[in-house]
Parts: structure tokens; C-alpha cells; sequence
């Protein structure tokens, strides 16, 4: 059975190293891939074939689904909201279980959005795994989830806690304790982990008889800085001691006198399990959720513990306000009652059993018979939003953006949309591509029987639902739509090229883009991509196979030399390439390194990059320049050509136009400054710009091999209605760079505008 699971990262995080757990025991028994959105510095022990989702958010769901098809996955368990949310709505064929971690009710502040997708796809997936009987509590209670939750808690590598347990502390950390015994807490430094309610009531614990402990905080986070201040305010700093960084706080819990978890709420904290597995007595809020399952096997959150309960594997403190004011003690004096000693053993000897039976088989087992079962949802999320859109009486979009312009003209054809709306707009007679962008408050007396489109990305939702539901907007969907993803074209089997081409143009030209009488420039390159993607521009296209038309047509002293060419990066002999090389993929634009030494470069990194690069369609990356489809994706190493003086290569962009050169040029301080200088063949300066902003005050000088440069660029464009040939010019030797048939794939602005238009004439595309 081939197994993905979804998760973000495998360099931090603790869904994220549940996950690679998880990996590592389910490819024992399945074919295990990993969908991750970023691939780099992976930390955390796994198993299995790393898939390189690629970090395009908001839009996970096509690369997801594109995956999930390409490697025929069965099951597919995510990790993490924003996963869980791209994993159902990716689903195909495959049985959809999603884990969530955490108790997503209490945090604050709110994510609206969240909040929405929560309640609205969760339901869709097949299963839902809970890392504990807190976290199914409320995602029934507070979010109306009636599908199957399964509890399953997380798993715990005893032989490595016990290993690193046995290590001795840090050295500074032994001066600052001197012979006191302390109490440790574990966590990132934020409002949810709560240490400076911890501080506070430390303090108040201070005036007992055990003035003598000290307190470990063992987190990094943005309150590093406000804590650190609360306590030297408090004249603590002799007894408190953040450390921001432990690669091993196994050994803090095996010496501390006890652990204390001091949060708001939880999923399931690890901590908890690793101090009992070293005996090390426990304090913890009764947050919700966790604690009181691990310490006391309490499973009913409806009931009210006293607000000090010593429990058979610790001790739980109420979650009160009162606290965080030192109004109420109940924390300093769980601390008391650990430091008396008289429940110390029994606690421990309690801990320590419960661990004895708490083992990764068993956990594995449960995960197993969720993968197993055969139970799967026929509903579909995609579904359920479109029928929402038939049911409308008025359909309007949220946002007037990429986004929203994007999900109107993928829709307008099945769905007649009524407007955009924005927060506030006051232009009543603005119109956009024909309809009327209008203020939310027009639509409030239809919301009802309105459903909204939100057309936006992610870090806009929060506040836009947040309005909508004050305006009385509850019909709300989140379409199946990217704006002009490589991975919404490559997954799309009946992609209709022409239809998706008028929707990019008028995207990113503007919505009065003429591609059938085409005028500008820019029209016409999206004319020839329509009109005139003929073979011979794959073999020109492809960085490999040009070499061998280049040797014909003009002779193998114009091209830089050779190094090497590949298959795969895997195959690569780095030994045998010099110290100086350019490597890059042969199917596309800008997907290459330069090697200035290739012993300090960083294998790996490179490895990612390339394998990402050669999943590429590079047809699909920038608007349809079809001629790059077809061509196999391969990796080639080239001599690197440098200025003795270490200056930019003059890169030379000549521009032919029915076999004529009509313009050429020069891009200038590319990694700082970037411009761009304009020249005609005579070598006479224009004031015009495309893209980047000239440089008049730049003189470059005419080379002085310019008329080989306009012949050789002539003989190349025979027969072509267009094309952009590069050279570079190393001490007046000509190299030949690439062939370009679709420049700035026809979206780069001219200023002034008129220019455009006399690019385009020089185009009979008739």
C-alpha cells in the first residue's frame, strides 16, 4: 500500500517530529512518502521518499493532489491545519485521515479562517486522529465535528530519552544551581506556555521554607526578551535562569526536582510523557487538553477537578486568572507539597509503571487499523462548494485582487457572478471586466441568499470573515482555484490551452488584452504562443539539443564549452567537473547555479533544488510557452565564463524579426541594480524602457564585433517571425547564450507605451 503523509517540515516543530516518527514505523509495513512544503535542514528522524511539495501557498492542494495522483497514493494522513485543510480538498481516490494536535478553541487570538475551514472541511475527511481524548472533546463540542475521531497519542523513543538522560548538565548551567535542587519548565516562550504566571508564583513559593530552588525555563520565542525583563524586575535573576537553546533537555528532566507545565492549553504535551519516563514528579495546569488523561486516566473534561488535585502521577493546578495576579496560590503551593517529598514516591513509582505500558507498538497498531479500514466518504468538499454556488440567488467575490480577478474568469462561464465586493469602496462606477466592484454593506440585505467567493489569499481571510460574519454572510466558499499555478495546468487533463491563455493575459496584461487582432507587442508573443509553437522551437529551446543546431548553423567555436550532461542530479561526478562550473536544467529559464568553488558548496541544498527543478513543466511555469513542452529534462555543466576583472559578462539580447535585427539589449549590475539599456543595430540609445529602468548615465560601449553579433543573430532567426538570440562576449570572442521565442513571456511593461506598439509592428502575424 503506498502511504503519503502531509506535513509541512521535518526541521522543527512537534506535529512535525510526529510525523517522522510515524514514517519511520508505518514504512515497516507500507510504502511510505512524505509530502513536504519545504524540504531543507530536515532535523527529525524518518523513513521513507521525500516529496518536495513546493512552498505555494495558499494553493497546496494542486501540487498535492498531483502527487497523491503521480505515485498512486491509497492513504493520505496530514499533520497541521493548513494541511489538513489541502489534504482533503486534494482528495481523488485515496482514504483521507487527517491528525489534529492541538486544541484549537483557546487560541488566541482566533483564527477566523481556521476557525471557518475547521468546522467546514473536517467533516469531508474519512478519519480524524486526535493525539488525545482533550483535543476529540473539543472538536466536538466546540466545533459540531461529527465524523469518526480516533485517539491515538503520540509516540516516544524511550531508548533515546534514556540514553541522553544519563548525560550530565552543562556546565554553566551546574555553576548556576550550585547544590539547590530546581523545578523545570519546558517551552516555547509564548502567552499559550503561560511562564510568567510560572514566575510570579515562584516568587510567592520563595517565601516558604525551600527558598533555596531555583527555576530552569528551557524555550526560545518572542517573549525572551519580556520575561527576561519580569524577572530581573522581580530580583529573581539568582534564581531563575532562561536557557533559550537544550539539544538535550532529557538530562534537565532526569535532575529536575520536578517539572511544571504552566499552559493555557494543549494538545497532548510530550514533555509530560518524558518526565515520567524518568520518574520526574509533575505539576501541571489542568489545561485543556492532556494533563489530566497522562496524570490522573480522567477523560471527562465536563468534570470539575478542586482546584489543587493530587493525582496518581502528579499533581493538577486550576487554569485560573486569578493566578496570573498572584490573587490566588494554588500553583506555589503544588510546588510546596513536591518540595515536602511525602508523594514524591508514589507518584514516581506510579509514573514509571503507567511508561512501563505505554510503548510505540501499541500506538503503531492503533494507526494501522485506521489506515486498514475500508470506510471511505463519497462526499467531496469541491462538491458540496459548488452546490452552495447553484443554490445562490446571487453569487458575488471577495476581493478585486489576482485572486479574486482569477476566480471570476474561471467561473463567469458556469456561474453569472454579480460583483466583486471590497471592505469599503465609494466608486460606484467602477467596473471590472464588466461587472460593478461594490462596497460589502450593498449586499447586506441579500446575504442570506448570497454566497461569497472568497478571493483572496490567506493572510487577508481572518479579517475578511470577520467582516462577512458581522454583515450577516454565512454562505461563504473557498474555491478550487489557483491563480495561474504550474500545478493547476500540469494536474488538469483537459486543459483547454487557448481558454487558459486569455485568462493569464488578461491577468497580466489587462482584461482588454485583443489576442485575436493582436496590436502590441506583448499581444503578439501571445498570438505566436497560440498560433505558432512549431517543433523545431522545442530543439531550439531545449539547452542541450540547440548545441548540436548551433555547431550546424553557425559553428562549435560560439558555444561555451561542454562540461557534461545528465539524467538526474544523482548522476552527476562532481570529481570529475573543476573547482568553476554552471550548472543548469536544459527545459527551462532560470533554473541553474554558478559553482564558484565547488568544494564549499552545500551538496544537499543543490540536490533539493535540482530535484525540484526537474518536476517542473516548464511550459505551464510562465504562461504557456508551449514550445518547452516535450523536451526531457536534463542537467548540463558548462565552463564558467568570467571578466578578468570580475565585472559583469556583457550579455548581449539581440532581437530579430523576420530575419532582421530590430533591437538589441543590455542588461546591466543584474544582482544589485538591475537596468537595462536599449540600443537600435546602429548602436544608437533609446530612451525607452522594458521592465527595469534604463541607465543613461551607463555608457556602453559598441562592441566591436557588433556586425558579427547582428549576422550571426540574423542567420539564426531565418525563418522565424520572432526570436530573441543571446551572446555573451568574453574579450571579443562570441558566445552563444540561448534562444528565446516568448521574451518576458509577453507581460513586460514598455514605457513609453507607444514603444510597444512599434515592437509590434515589426510582427506580421496576419
Amino acid at each position: 500500500m503506498n502511504v503519503a503523509i502531509i506535513v509541512t517540515s521535518l526541521n522543527s516543530g512537534g506535529a512535525e517530529r510526529i510525523a517522522g516518527l510515524l514514517s519511520k514505523e508505518l514504512s515497516k509495513k507500507y510504502n511510505v512518502y512524505l509530502f513536504l512544503l519545504d524540504t531543507t535542514d530536515i532535523v527529525y528522524d524518518y523513513e521513507g521518499t521525500i516529496v518536495d511539495v513546493g512552498q505555494s501557498g495558499p494553493f497546496y492542494e494542486y501540487p498535492i493532489r498531483k502527487y497523491k495522483k503521480l505515485y498512486n497514493i491509497e492513504v493520505a494522513i496530514s499533520f497541521l491545519e493548513i494541511m489538513n485543510f489541502a489534504n482533503i480538498r486534494s482528495r481523488g481516490k485515496e482514504r483521507v485521515i487527517i491528525s489534529e494536535r492541538c486544541v484549537q478553541s483557546l487560541i488566541e487570538p482566533p483564527f477566523v479562517s481556521q476557525t471557518e475551514k475547521i468546522k467546514r472541511y473536517y467533516d469531508f475527511a474519512d478519519e480524524i486522529i486526535a493525539c488525545s481524548e482533550g483535543v476529540k472533546y473539543d472538536l466536538i463540542k466546540n466545533y459540531g465535528i461529527g465524523s469518526a475521531i480516533t485517539t491515538i497519542y503520540n509516540f516516544i523513543d524511550k531508548e533515546k530519552i534514556y540514553r541522553l538522560s544519563r548525560k550530565g548538565l552543562p556546565e554553566e548551567i551546574a555553576q548556576f544551581l550550585g547544590e539547590s535542587k530546581f523545578f523545570l519548565n519546558i517551552g516555547r516562550l509564548h502567552e499559550q506556555k503561560n511562564q510568567r504566571r510560572l514566575i510570579l508564583q515562584f516568587k510567592i513559593f520563595r517565601e516558604t521554607d525551600f527558598n533555596d530552588t531555583k527555576l530552569l525555563i528551557l524555550g526560545s520565542g518572542l517573549l525572551l526578551e519580556s520575561l527576561t525583563a519580569y524577572i530581573d524586575e522581580l530580583e529573581l535573576e539568582n534564581y531563575i535562569k532562561i536557557i533559550s537553546y537544550a539539544e538535550n533537555p532529557f538530562t534537565f528532566i532526569s535532575h529536575a526536582n520536578s517539572l511544571i507545565l504552566s499552559s493555557h492549553y494543549e494538545g497532548l504535551p510530550n514533555v509530560l510523557l518524558e518526565a515520567m519516563l524518568l520518574g520526574c514528579p509533575i505539576i501541571a495546569t489542568d489545561c485543556l487538553a492532556g494533563p489530566r488523561e497522562l496524570l490522573n486516566d480522567e477523560f471527562d473534561y465536563e468534570k470539575k477537578y478542586p482546584k489543587i488535585e493530587i493525582c496518581k502521577r502528579g499533581i493538577l493546578v486550576c487554569d485560573d486568572k486569578s493566578e496570573d495576579y498572584a490573587d490566588t496560590q494554588y500553583l506555589a503551593r503544588a510546588m510546596e507539597i513536591i518540595c515536602k517529598g511525602e508523594i514524591r514516591k508514589e507518584i514516581c513509582k506510579n509514573q514509571i509503571q503507567y511508561m512501563e505500558s505505554y510503548t510505540n507498538k501499541k500506538l503503531i497498531h492503533k494507526w494501522v487499523e485506521a489506515i486498514e479500514k475500508k470506510e471511505r466518504k463519497e462526499t467531496d468538499v469541491l462538491v458540496a462548494e459548488r452546490c452552495l454556488l447553484e443554490e445562490a440567488k446571487h453569487i458575488v467575490i471577495y476581493g478585486a485582487g489576482l485572486v479574486g480577478k482569477t476566480c471570476y474568469l474561471r467561473l463567469k462561464d458556469t456561474f453569472k457572478i454579480d460583483s466583486f465586493i471590497v471592505s469599503e469602496w465609494n466608486d460606484t462606477n467602477t467596473k471590472l471586466f464588466g461587472i460593478p466592484i461594490c462596497d460589502i454593506s450593498s449586499f447586506k440585505a441579500k446575504a442570506t441568499e448570497t454566497a461569497v467567493i472568497i478571493g483572496t489569499g490567506d493572510i487577508y481571510q481572518d479579517e475578511i470573515l470577520d467582516r462577512l460574519h458581522r454583515e450577516g454572510f454565512w454562505n461563504i466558499v473557498f474555491p478550487d482555484i489557483a491563480p495561474l499555478s504550474l500545478d493547476y495546468y500540469s494536474d488538469n487533463e483537459e486543459l483547454d490551452i487557448q481558454k487558459e491563455l486569455l485568462i493569464w493575459a488578461k491577468l497580466y496584461l489587462n482584461e482588454k488584452a485583443d489576442m485575436i487582432h493582436p496590436k502590441t507587442y506583448n499581444e503578439k508573443i501571445q498570438w505566436l504562443k497560440l498560433n505558432d509553437s512549431t517543433p523545431i522551437k522545442s530543439i531550439l529551446a531545449d539547452k542541450v539539443a540547440v548545441r548540436e543546431y548551433i555547431q550546424e548553423k553557425i559553428g562549435e567555436r560560439y558555444l561555451v564549452p561542454l562540461l557534461g550532461v545528465w539524467n538526474s542530479f544523482d548522476e552527476i561526478n562532481f570529481d570529475t567537473l573543476p573547482t568553476k562550473f554552471v550548472l543548469k536544467c536544459n527545459h527551462g529559464s532560470g533554473m541553474g547555479v554558478l559553482v564558484y568553488d565547488k568544494t564549499q558548496i552545500d551538496y544537499k541544498k543543490i540536490k533539493r533544488q535540482f530535484d525540484s527543478w526537474m518536476q517542473i513543466n516548464y511550459e505551464y511555469m510562465s504562461g504557456f510557452e508551449m514550445h518547452y513542452a516535450g523536451i526531457k529534462h536534463r542537467i548540463l555543466a558548462e565552463v564558467m565564463l568570467e571578466t578578468e576583472d570580475g565585472s559583469d559578462l556583457k550579455d548581449y539580447k539581440v532581437f530579430v524579426f523576420h530575419g532582421k535585427v530590430k533591437l538589441i539589449q543590455v542588461d546591466l549590475d543584474r544582482h544589485h541594480e538591475h537596468r537595462r539599456n536599449l540600443y537600435t543595430p546602429e548602436w544608437e540609445y533609446l530612451p525607452y524602457t522594458i521592465l527595469y529602468p534604463t541607465a543613461p548615465e551607463i555608457v556602453v560601449e559598441r562592441p566591436e564585433c557588433l556586425e558579427e553579433l547582428i549576422h550571426l543573430a540574423e542567420h539564426l532567426g531565418e525563418g522565424f517571425i520572432h526570436v530573441r538570440v543571446d551572446f555573451y562576449v568574453l574579450k571579443e570572442k562570441i558566445y552563444f547564450g540561448e534562444m528565446t521565442f516568448t521574451h518576458g513571456s509577453g507581460t513586460e511593461p514598455f514605457i513609453p507605451e507607444k514603444f510597444g506598439y512599434e515592437m509590434g509592428a515589426w510582427m506580421d502575424c496576419s
